[in-house]
């Protein structure tokens, strides 16, 4: 509601600018301020006060616009008291546009910024607090690092058997690099239902990084053997997709398991673990 009511404001602010500086071009004209040098150099000083009203301060603006229009002002009224000339009706002009168009230019900026940051806010809420992965539908490592204790716990107390089973498509990055990042990410989704098929209902299912799944099941070392064989089949006959270009492309995977035992002290020892039992997957 809130990034909807900023939306709105910077909508406004835009339509104010854009009108603002349609109404600063019809006077200029109407008032004939064209004749003088001296107003162009006074559009130059706006548009140049615009720009900093954008990227500086408010306070810090109004500081110098304060500046402008009493050096401005000064120098106008000297002119006027020395050579006896009415003061003409551009320098009322010039004395409230400046600030007007700091107020409009700096609002719009805030604004924005306060866009930005709903949006950086928002970002970093999700890599915290979101657990699933948008694309596969999986829960993500933050989820799994919340979740891993349990299991351990479960084992320390209850002497459950808990295996963390790691699936890791080979060659992943050359391969995202090869049919592109948009069309790995699809056989990223393909690969995780064919796993995730070949899974009870109960077990937990990962993804950790861009080619790396990871299973959590109640088993031990036998029937984790299984589910492994299990799951490389599942992979084995899946192919990149039917395109020409694709066609001697298949997916091919790593899998390595580990059960739990007295010598897992946290999350990470268990992951390792079962990363080295990946690696002898060749």
């Amino acid at each position: 509601m809130n990034d909807y009511k900023v939306s709105n404001k910077i909508d406004i602010c835009m339509s104010l600018l854009i009108a603002y500086f349609l109404i600063l071009s019809i006077s200029f004209s109407y008032l004939n301020l064209g004749s003088e040098i001296e107003n162009y150099i006074m559009v130059t000083l706006v548009m140049i006060v615009a720009l900093a009203s954008y990227y500086l301060s408010r306070t810090f603006v109004l500081v110098i616009i304060l500046i402008i229009d009493f050096v401005y002002t000064s120098y106008n009224f000297l002119i006027s008291v020395v050579s006896d000339v009415k003061i003409g009706e551009g320098v009322f002009f010039w004395i409230v546009i400046i600030p007007v168009t700091a107020l409009v230019v700096s609002f719009l900026s805030e604004e924005i910024k306060n866009l930005e940051n709903n949006y950086t806010k928002i970002i970093s809420y999700n890599e915290k607090y979101i657990k699933v992965d948008i694309s596969t539908g999986l829960r993500n490592i933050s989820a799994f690092m919340e979740e891993m204790p349990v299991y351990i716990n479960l084992y320390k107390r209850y002497n459950v058997h808990v295996s963390l089973i790691l699936v890791r498509i080979k060659h992943g990055n050359r391969l995202a690099k090869i049919v592109g990042k948009e069309y790995f990410n699809k056989v990223l989704v393909k690969c995780s239902e064919e796993l995730s098929d070949s899974l009870r209902f109960e077990d937990r299912k990962y993804i950790l990084d861009d080619d790396t799944f990871a299973f959590i099941i109640i088993s031990d070392k036998d029937g984790t053997s299984i589910v492994k064989n299990r799951l490389k089949r599942s992979i084995g006959e899946l192919s990149i997709g039917k395109e020409e270009l694709y066609n001697d492309l298949n997916i091919e995977v790593q899998v390595g398991s580990y059960t739990i035992n007295e010598t897992i002290e946290d999350s990470m020892e268990f992951i390792e673990r079962a990363e080295k039992e990946l690696e002898y997957d060749v």
